[in-house]
């Protein structure tokens, strides 16, 4: 499945790297982490109220919808709404939860 500018396992991977910690370690789970789609990447940064770690863009929205599902079976938190992008969704993004941000 090479949908993205990249393989799929080398968005997986760039998507996990993203998430390194201060001490540059990627970490052994993610249910802290929040992976999401969207048409517009700014947008939807003001309304989690997050600042993203990484995002990639798919080459449509079915393989960003898959790309979604995997990060989840990754053990990223996709919320209740997992492949719920729009027809125009492409880009797949990720961000580390807090007290501030909202799905």
């Amino acid at each position: 499945m090479d949908s993205f500018l990249m393989t799929t396992e080398d968005a997986v991977a760039y998507l996990k790297s993203c998430c390194k910690d201060s001490k540059g370690l990627i970490p052994r789970t993610f249910h802290s982490y929040y992976c999401g789609i969207t048409n517009n990447v700014e947008r939807r940064e003001g309304e989690h109220k997050a600042d993203y770690l990484g995002y990639v863009k798919a080459k449509d929205a079915e393989a960003a919808k898959r790309l979604e599902a995997r990060m989840h079976d990754e053990g990223f938190d996709t919320g209740a709404q997992l492949g719920n992008g729009q027809d125009y969704s492409v880009f797949v993004y990720v961000y580390k939860k807090n007290k501030n941000t909202e799905e």
